[in-house]
């Protein structure tokens, strides 16, 4: 009987300091799971120039009354603008993830202004508007321009990657949300008279609809990486257009016109990106890294400020912080 009982207790305690699932065997022999999930976070400054399809702000007709007659265009012109980029995502460790991200941007357009020429055998014209006309021939008038441009974008996507060696390749696929708002003010005002015309448009795009993407990274050194990334997407939607225009606003009465109308719309969206990632701390729970990438992006169909017809292009750097936990 004391043998029994000794036998028992030895197996007993024998069990007790053995291994008894794969977590305690990983914690035992010093070696760590693969996670289940595995998230990333982070944001980027985007410093992007636009590209309009027609950046026509005034137009000018110069001559000299007898036998020359020149004409030449007053264009918008941009420099690189700022915007700003965030993201999240998770993914499993049999490489199925999801993914979110959103972008917005805000670039800066210059403003023209200028007069008919003084010889009195010029005028200055816009483009057109409908039937509202505010050019000039009057020396004493100046006409001005400006025009505005805001765009976001909003992704949500089902995620997969694998690796492959020094490779990773990724495939995305989901929906996606744009919008677009472009504007357009011109002023004419008499050095006496004060204000005598008017203009003022804008035009507000929002689609949402499908997008994929594809990337790939490729390990140089082991704290340094490369990578580019495609995505496209197609965007169904409604574009909303308002038009108010006033002239002889010196006279009484002045005729003031306005035109407010929407249509069903539709663009595609291109984007691409080329860039390297330093990895800038590593741990058993988060690594922290930075990028910076070129990047440009293809509006098709945006139009621009004063024409409901071209493309938008967006061209320039992205930097940012990435952390994976």
């Amino acid at each position: 009987m004391n043998r029994k009982i000794a036998f028992v207790v030895s197996g007993f305690l024998s069990a007790a300091w053995l291994p008894s699932g794969p977590s305690e065997v990983y914690a035992q022999s010093g070696e760590s799971q693969e996670p289940l999930l595995t998230w990333r976070a982070g944001g980027e400054a985007t410093l992007l120039k636009p590209f309009l399809g027609d950046s026509t702000a005034l137009r000018v007709r110069e001559g000299d009354g007898i036998s020359r007659e020149d004409f030449r265009t007053l264009d918008f012109e941009s420099s690189l603008s700022a915007g700003y980029r965030v993201f999240l995502g998770a993914e499993s460790k049999y490489g199925i993830g999801l993914r979110g991200s959103y972008w917005s941007m805000e670039p800066e357009l210059n403003s023209v202004a200028t007069r008919p020429p003084a010889n009195g055998f010029g005028e200055v014209t816009h483009p057109r508007f409908g039937s509202i006309d505010i050019g000039s021939t009057v020396p004493a008038d100046r006409i001005s321009a400006s025009a505005d441009l805001k765009s976001s974008v909003a992704n949500m996507e089902w995620t997969y990657g694998q690796s492959l060696d020094v490779w990773r390749w990724g495939i995305g696929a989901g929906v996606e949300y744009g919008s677009l708002r472009q504007g357009y003010r011109a002023r004419l005002v008499n050095d006496l008279a004060g204000d005598v015309g008017s203009i003022d448009y804008s035009r507000v795009f929002h689609g949402t609809g499908p997008t994929v993407q594809f990337d790939a990274t490729a390990e140089i050194l082991p704290r340094w990486d490369l990578f580019g990334a495609l995505r496209s997407s197609l965007l169904f939607g409604a574009s909303d257009s308002t038009l108010r225009g006033g002239e002889d606003l010196d006279l009484t009465p002045s005729l003031i016109t306005t035109d407010n109308h929407g249509r069903d719309d539709a663009l595609t969206r291109f984007e691409g990106r080329v860039g390297s990632r330093i990895h800038l701390f590593r741990s058993d729970r988060a690594t922290g890294s930075g990028t910076i990438a070129l990047e440009g992006q293809n509006w098709v169909g945006a139009g621009s400020p004063t024409s409901e017809q071209g493309n938008l292009g967006l061209f320039g750097v992205a930097v940012g912080g990435e952390l994976r936990f």
